[in-house]
């Protein structure tokens, strides 16, 4: 490898990864796009004097993974070993890594909880949160989300298992890309005082994340927004708006 190369363990229908390798080729930087097992087959992690060394070291984009689902017992202890094999190597290794694994989890100190995720970033919670089935919360005004399917739903159905989360009356949404310290809005709505891209920032840090979508509910009154979600694995449909300046900055964090 050299100082302008990078590597992207991703699945192969992942289109953000794609256009990357698009956009880094139009700038003479060396890429490649590889599975986990390929890739886990040629790491090598050696510990000696509590001191790690990881060989081949590079640059790398880490992409969600699926998982071995229901396949068989051996294929699934092979997924494992591998996926516990690029764990170690991206956690250990000096090169720069988007977003780098460590003892949270893949995506940084996210979790499937909006509140606690919130909790983890500003020590507090804004808006309670309720996961439920069959008996819903007896609040008014709820967001939905069928832990099914993962869609957002006005009425969940009877045999639905769901996360619901109580907000304030809101005038909007807005999202900010961060990566590395710099951070990127994919509005130009108006929202006073309230600075959405150093609070995105600052959220971003405390997830242990160099790479995140940082999703806000704007409500109708007060001065600030409710974090509503925060995405370590950023979609191509979610950057487009600022696509030229998220893909700059990756490869300067990659290449650094």
């Amino acid at each position: 490898m050299t100082s302008d190369e990078f590597i992207i363990v991703d699945e192969p229908d992942d289109t953000f990864s794609a256009a990357l390798g698009v956009y880094a080729s139009g700038r003479a930087v060396t890429w490649r796009r590889i599975r986990l097992g390929e890739f886990a087959r040629t790491l090598t992690v050696e510990h000696e004097n509590a001191r790690a060394k990881v060989w081949p070291e590079t640059p790398l984009l880490l992409r969600p993974l699926r998982g071995a689902g229901t396949a068989d017992e051996e294929t699934r202890f092979c997924w494992n070993e591998q996926f516990s094999t690029l764990w170690s190597a991206a956690a250990l290794t000096s090169k720069p890594v988007i977003n780098r694994p460590n003892e949270c989890g893949w995506g940084g100190r996210i979790t499937f909880s909006s509140a606690l995720t919130e909790q983890r970033c500003h020590g507090a919670v804004a808006a309670p949160e309720s996961y439920w089935h069959g008996l819903p919360p007896p609040a008014d005004g709820m967001f939905h989300q069928d832990l099914t399917t993962w869609t957002t739903v006005e009425s969940p159905g009877e045999d639905a298992y769901v996360r619901s989360r109580l907000l304030p009356r809101c005038r909007g949404w807005d999202q900010v890309i961060v990566v590395g310290k710099s951070a990127f809005r994919v509005t130009a709505a108006d929202l006073g005082s309230w600075a959405i891209e150093e609070e995105s920032l600052t959220v971003a840090a405390s997830l242990r994340l160099e790479f995140a979508t940082v999703s806000w509910a704007i409500p109708e009154e007060g001065t600030r927004g409710v974090l509503a979600r925060v995405n370590p694995f950023p979609a191509l449909a979610e950057v487009m708006p600022v696509w030229n300046e998220v893909s700059s900055t990756l490869l300067s964090v990659l290449l650094s």
